[in-house]
């Protein structure tokens, strides 16, 4: 058996907890040696986010905490950026609840919310912030193949508002972690489903 000195034992610690690792839920794991507290802003200023996913949100309810001002825009209705697409999976429902949540946190710390409100460049100057935080989020690489475009394809970040496109006979292009998620989805509809990688 080897046995580890209390040195070596304190610097495999600190090189875990210091390490790169990142969460989208936790953005303060592999920092905890450095605290959890937010510190207020030294300067309290006015602060636009545009976008309302996990990142939009926690931005603007961490902003919030720390003193600022914050309106938070988001062009749809709904909040939840990204996430809103989780909610047609059974198995994914909570991630598509963080939204939920994180949109509870910035409320309850004083986020001023708009909905429907999408920011442009006159916006922006309306509005005059100290700040601006492009939240945005991304958008799907779609991959120039004829037929994509098709009314019978689903790009699976809109499968919760498109479901009822979704026939029997299924073909899933893309493995990864979203093609994946949907394909094993579908299939415990009882869908015959092709997964193209």
């Amino acid at each position: 058996m080897k046995v580890t000195s209390y040195g070596k034992t304190a610097a495999l610690a600190k090189r875990v907890a210091t390490s790169t690792r990142r969460c989208t839920v936790n953005p303060l794991i592999g920092r905890e040696i450095e605290g959890s507290e937010v510190q207020p802003a030294p300067v309290k200023k006015k602060v636009l986010v545009a976008g309302s996913g996990p990142g939009g949100l926690y931005v603007a309810y961490t902003a919030t905490k720390r003193g600022h001002q914050v309106i938070l825009c988001e062009k749809e209705a709904e909040l939840g950026g990204i996430l809103k697409s989780e909610q047609a999976l059974p198995f994914k429902r909570e991630m598509y609840e963080l939204s939920n949540t994180y949109a509870l946190f910035a409320r309850n710390a004083g986020v001023e919310i708009r909905t429907s409100v999408e920011v442009t460049p006159e916006y922006v100057e309306k509005e005059s912030p100290d700040a601006l935080i492009v939240a945005v989020g991304s958008q799907p690489l779609v991959p120039p193949i004829k037929g994509l475009d098709g009314d019978n394809v689903v790009i699976v970040n809109n499968y919760y508002l498109e479901k009822e496109k979704v026939t029997d006979q299924v073909v899933v292009f893309g493995g990864g972690l979203a093609g994946c998620e949907c394909a094993i989805h579908l299939g415990q509809e009882g869908k015959q489903v092709h997964l193209v990688e």
